[in-house]
């Protein structure tokens, strides 16, 4: 048919990265899941049917660089934080990483030097990105936030998402929402 499945049983799936994935691709996921035996997520999305020859690679875009600014990520998905905090790196931040969000509040409390921007995942376990950035605006008032989402939560209003980063996103897209929130500091 025209939906093709694709079947991937087990945990760790990332199911917000994966929802936002499927839904921009005009997919669904179905879901079945038996006690004991567990869960298998299908999902499915339209055929490639286009006969267009593949359009040629632009040139790449320059990556507006950092100058040693301090981002502190926090994000409960291990492989997303690794991946940032490479990503700062390379594109010349400096680094703060977080799993939890009782670990960046001691993160805050204790570091002595600038912290320049929160990247916060929005949903995570026992506090989401909206409240602890403003519990750490408590304390660094001038602390510019940025959020990622595996979908557009109700936490983030309508205002606020010009401060929002749809998981998955790409290198230039971060790179780019982190000059403009380094650039409206007060």
């Amino acid at each position: 048919g025209a939906w093709p499945a694709i079947s991937a049983p087990g945990p760790g799936l990332g199911l917000a990265t994966v929802h936002g994935i499927v839904k921009q691709n005009e997919g669904f996921i179905r879901v079945e899941s038996e006690a004991g035996k567990g869960s298998v997520f299908s999902i499915y999305v339209p055929r490639c049917t286009d006969d267009a020859p593949p359009q040629p690679r632009s040139e790449p875009k320059t990556l507006p660089k950092g100058r040693g600014e301090t981002v502190l990520v926090v994000e409960d998905d291990r492989s997303i934080l690794d991946l940032s905090n490479r990503i700062l790196g390379d594109l010349g931040y400096h680094a703060l990483v977080a799993a939890t969000p009782n670990e960046a509040i001691r993160l805050v409390e204790t570091y002595r030097g600038e912290i320049d921007i929160l990247l916060s995942d929005v949903v995570m376990p026992g506090m989401n990105g909206k409240v602890l950035a403003e519990r750490l605006k408590q304390v660094r008032p001038n602390l510019r936030t940025i959020y990622m989402s595996g979908n557009c939560d109700d936490i983030v209003a309508p205002r606020e998402r010009a401060d929002l980063v749809q998981k998955p996103f790409s290198i230039q897209e971060l790179a780019v929402r982190i000059q403009a929130a380094l650039s409206s500091r007060p």
